[in-house]
């Protein structure tokens, strides 16, 4: 039996994006707090700077 995919809404991937470019925790401590996996929250930084501006 799949689990169920989960969705992730634009502030909340905007938020984490900050987050790693903050760099001030590890993606483990990133990992466990928003609960995701540590792979899927590493994109080019120029996706992140559009996908951010697009939230506001």
């Amino acid at each position: 039996m799949k689990g169920i995919r989960r969705t992730f809404r634009a502030e909340f991937k905007a938020k984490v994006a900050i987050e790693v470019i903050k760099e001030v925790k590890t993606t483990s401590e990133l990992a466990h707090i928003y609960q995701i996996h540590p792979k899927s929250y590493r994109p080019p930084e120029e996706r992140v700077s559009v996908e951010c501006l697009k939230g506001f």
